[in-house]
């Protein structure tokens, strides 16, 4: 039986980004992972192989807009075959580099699954059935996978779930997407850009629940003029699936119902946390809420034990598992570290335009005690953004009218998932808006608009005229 200082369940962005941390800060690590190669969800069905698919998908409606600019194509031809190989080239290519990375440190890869088998202990079955592990220290990363709904029950073909999504082997005539949050708005833009005709439908008044309002509202009517049909405050009361696809109930925000008839059907309401067969039991662990309750650095109520990720409280994202992970470990080692803020992880949404928001809305600062104020730069007044052919959104920063602290930023249009990193760094540094502006930068970029939006905070943009 072999000892080591931590022993990791799962190799997602949580489990093998705390394995390179622990084995960098000098302890001895193994990671036990149930697929065949490392990266979790996010790397072989989430994430990266969305991202790989919306690629494709901007391709296909920017190649007939390059003639605006002077440069003609042929009109675009899509051959879901080749893509669906580019993604899993590039899925393969990333899930080896990490598996490279783990060997590098020094960290041992077991293939199998693994249980907490009491205080100290994993025990391993599968590929590597029969062994047990001892552990100073154990970390649980199993992450999560897609919820489902009782009246719509993943068949794997007519109703599925993401991991299906990005694997058809056909371009679906017609798709409904049931959840309007980030998976769902991603994947109806991926098929809707490859000509299928996509519906989505949300519980809530706004798609992105949760979020600030008007950025929903801007991106809804974004998605709309690119041909989706976006039905807010609609549910699904009933489903009949048949050989040719599946007929649904609606019912809109009157309280009226209507059948409609779909090829697929793609359920994207959230993810439910993996926690069977992980042995918390084994020592004494209860989750509430399908969630592990654990402390700012992953500790549990078992001594030894720590959990990250998906299947703690917060956001279910793969880069708040990563900060978790480096935090946990680094407590382990004895370091001297700071947990993560939970207020300050960006969210982000890939669509056409992009959005992403860090921090507090305008009502989440009323909440917390601020008198917020408001400062906005629209991209159609950006000179980088008129030279990209696509000057839809803006930037919003919402400060503290006494202090003009940043205290969230909220971004759609043009690569907002990359203007967010700074904007990121604001809120957390707790930066003014005096601070943003002072801060020189480089013309002529999208990120001007960052500093922009900071100096109509405080009175005025430079490049739009706002009346007073």
């Amino acid at each position: 039986m072999e000892k080591y200082d931590v022993v990791i369940i799962g190799a997602g962005p949580g489990g093998y980004v705390g394995a390179i941390r622990a084995a960098q800060l000098g302890l001895s690590v193994a990671v036990v992972e149930r697929d065949p190669a490392p990266g979790g969800t996010c790397l072989h069905r989430g994430c990266i192989p969305t991202k790989v698919l919306l690629h494709a998908a901007g391709l296909v409606r920017e190649v007939p807009q390059a003639a605006r600019k002077g440069v003609r194509f042929a009109p675009p031809e899509l051959d879901l075959g080749v893509v669906m190989k580019e993604k899993q080239r590039t899925v393969r290519r990333l899930s080896a580099g990490v598996g490279s990375l783990l060997k590098q440190n020094g960290v041992r890869l077991i293939k199998g699954e693994g249980r907490i088998a009491g205080a100290g202990k994993v025990a391993v079955s599968g590929e590597g059935s029969g062994e047990e592990l001892r552990a100073s220290n154990i970390i649980v990363a199993t992450g999560s996978e897609p919820a489902s709904l009782p009246n719509l029950p993943f068949d794997g073909t007519r109703i599925v779930g993401s991991d299906e999504a990005i694997a058809f082997d056909a371009v679906p005539g017609s798709l409904l997407v049931v959840g309007g949050g980030a998976v769902g708005l991603e994947l109806g833009l991926v098929w809707s850009s490859f000509g299928t005709k996509v519906t989505v439908v949300e519980l809530m008044p706004h798609i992105l629940p949760g979020g600030d309002p008007e950025l929903s509202e801007t991106l809804a009517a974004a998605l709309k003029k690119q041909g989706m049909i976006i039905a807010e405050s609609t549910t699904v009361t009933g489903a009949a699936v048949s050989d040719e696809g599946v007929e649904v109930t609606l019912k809109g925000p009157d309280g009226t119902e209507r059948k409609e008839s779909f090829e697929k059907v793609l359920v994207a309401v959230g993810r439910k946390t993996r926690l069977e067969n992980v042995g918390l039991e084994s020592v004494g662990i209860i989750p509430e809420r399908g969630r592990v309750p654990v402390d700012e650095f992953g500790r549990t109520s078992a001594e030894g034990v720590y959990a990250i990720g998906d299947i703690t409280p917060g956001p279910q994202l793969a880069h708040s598992a990563s900060a978790e992970a480096i935090a946990a470990v680094e407590a382990i080692a004895g370091r001297k570290t700071h947990p993560v803020n939970k207020n300050v992880i960006p969210a982000c949404v890939y669509t056409h335009p992009e959005a992403a928001s860090v921090g507090m809305t305008e009502e989440k600062a009323k909440e917390a005690g601020f008198t917020p104020k408001v400062g906005r730069f629209p991209f159609v007044a950006s000179g980088k953004a008129l030279i990209e052919g696509d000057q839809t959104g803006w930037v919003k920063i919402v400060a503290d009218r006494e202090t003009n602290q940043v205290l969230g930023v909220h971004i759609v249009g043009l690569h907002a998932t990359e203007l967010i990193a700074e904007a990121t760094l604001a809120v957390q540094l707790e930066c003014t808006c005096e601070e943003l502006v002072k801060t020189v930068h480089a013309h002529p970029t999208l990120a001007e608009t960052v500093a922009e939006a900071a100096h109509s905070a405080l009175g005025g943009a430079i490049h739009f005229f706002e009346p007073r």
